[in-house]
């Protein structure tokens, strides 16, 4: 590990469940470039061209995002992904928002598995699949989300596992993964959920 990834890790492993994720794409060498502040961090994941954020103090976002602009101009990355995919605290990043109204914010909830041996409690009635292309305009229904798209999904069940549920012919829920074997989006029919 460098000495700049040493660093952001050392940083993230102040609040180790808050930051897991960014902890766990840092850990696999998905980070292509870090940002630091006295209060922050920046990781550019290079796998998925995305911006993780990890912050201590409300004031250590605006610095971290004009790195990122800088970093973008000097790489000739002119793509319209979104500079900010994620902050870690959101609590602290608020007045960032409020002068940046070109994003849009949407909640995000983080589960972390803490029982050594969760008892799954399967749906007898559900069968499990792989995800294929033919059911790719259900899931685009269900699950809106800016990133997500044919092509992405496509990509997606080449290079990771991407399950259906099914119930009497018809799709109650998927799964997706990344590339890492994370989980990715998901959705399950309340209905259905065991």
């Amino acid at each position: 590990m460098d000495n700049s990834a040493a660093r952001a890790l050392k940083f993230l492993k102040q609040n180790e469940i808050q930051n897991s994720y960014l902890i766990y794409r840092l850990q696999n060498g998905c980070i292509g470039a870090f940002f630091f502040v006295p209060d922050g961090v920046c990781l550019w994941e290079s796998e998925d061209n995305k911006y993780f954020y990890a912050v201590t103090s409300k004031n250590a976002m605006e610095p971290l995002f004009d790195m990122v602009q800088l970093f973008r101009k000097e790489h000739n990355l002119t793509d319209d992904i979104a500079q900010v995919s994620m902050i870690s605290n959101a609590e602290l990043a608020q007045d960032f928002f409020d002068s940046h109204p070109e994003f849009t914010v949407r909640p995000c909830v983080q589960y972390l598995a803490t029982a050594p041996n969760p008892e799954p409690a399967p749906n007898p009635e559900v069968e499990i699949l792989p995800l294929t292309p033919e059911f790719f305009p259900w899931v685009l229904r269900v699950y809106e989300h800016p990133e997500l798209s044919e092509e992405y999904l496509l990509r997606r069940i080449k290079d990771a596992p991407a399950l259906l549920a099914m119930h009497n012919g018809h799709p109650v829920g998927f799964f997706l993964t990344h590339s890492v074997s994370e989980l990715g989006p998901v959705f399950i029919d309340p209905l259905y959920r065991g």
